[in-house]
């Protein structure tokens, strides 16, 4: 019996070791495939910049297809699988602006690479330090925000309710920030003009277990996410109410969306 219960350990021990190498390897891999894919990225700028000449919807078209592309081979190559509800709730046209909650740096290539929509997005400014995807952000559409100017801040809020009333849907984070977890941070009201001042349907989307992903343990580990798409607040029912109402309902509809809904936890801005 005893050599049997030091047999069964070492068994476990083993196989906890080589769980753990998998994961280093599955990391390591996750980054050459990340930055590899980046790395390349100019060559298929160059038919952007060509389209763009010719045609600017079709450009768009074109680098939102690749973003999707990108999307869905970041998250396959760390192991993940997404699983995708409510996409019949999407409006027919494009005057949208896409309610998010944050849950990692992952909900980004998930939302990209599932949601079949091109759309620009607001997202912090030390995106334009990252090398060659930096590149791609005015290709995408993507507004920086500098959360300590108020100043740029609100000239980031007029230039996202240009993009949607010109008919290019926009996705915003109203917690300002991952929250790591399962949980959600309280939405910021500001972010709501973008739909009360562009004339805009909100669509909410729930975004469920990416966190696990990366932030959980701080690797690559493959991940089963959520992503679900709710249905849209109309116009008419947007310009009813305030931005602090649209903020707590938008709210609570995605928190319905989690494995298990919570109350909302006070995360502090800062970028992460």
């Amino acid at each position: 019996m005893l050599l049997y219960h030091i047999y069964f350990k070492s068994k476990i021990s083993i196989i906890l070791k080589d769980k753990g190498e998998v994961n280093r390897i599955r990391t390591f891999l996750f980054a050459i495939v990340f930055w590899g894919l980046l790395v390349i990225s100019p060559v298929f700028l160059v038919k952007y910049l060509v389209l763009k000449l010719i045609d600017r919807e079709k450009a768009y078209l074109y680098v939102n297809r690749l973003a999707s592309a990108w999307g869905r081979l970041i998250i396959k190559a760390g192991g993940g699988s997404v699983e995708v509800s409510g996409l019949e709730n999407l409006p027919q046209n494009n005057r949208i602006c896409f309610i998010s909650n944050h849950q990692s740096y992952i909900d980004i290539p998930v939302i990209l690479g599932w949601i079949p929509k091109p759309m620009g997005a607001v997202g912090k400014h030390s995106l334009k330090f990252v090398p060659f995807f930096n590149l791609w952000l005015k290709p995408l559409r993507v507004i920086l925000i500098n959360r300590k100017s108020l100043k740029q801040s609100k000239t980031v809020i007029r230039r996202g309710i240009e993009e949607i009333r010109s008919g290019h849907p926009v996705i915003i984070a109203p917690e300002g920030t991952r929250s790591r977890s399962n949980r959600m941070g309280r939405f910021k009201p500001g972010s709501f003009k973008l739909a009360t001042e562009s004339g805009a349907s909100i669509v909410p989307i729930t975004v469920d277990g990416a966190y696990r992903g990366l932030e959980e343990k701080g690797r690559i580990s493959p991940v089963h996410i959520k992503l679900t798409v709710h249905p849209s607040l109309p116009p008419e029912a947007v310009q009813k109410m305030t931005t602090k109402e649209l903020a707590e309902k938008t709210w609570e509809i995605i928190n319905s969306g989690l494995e298990k809904p919570n109350k909302p936890i006070d995360i502090q801005a800062r970028d992460r």
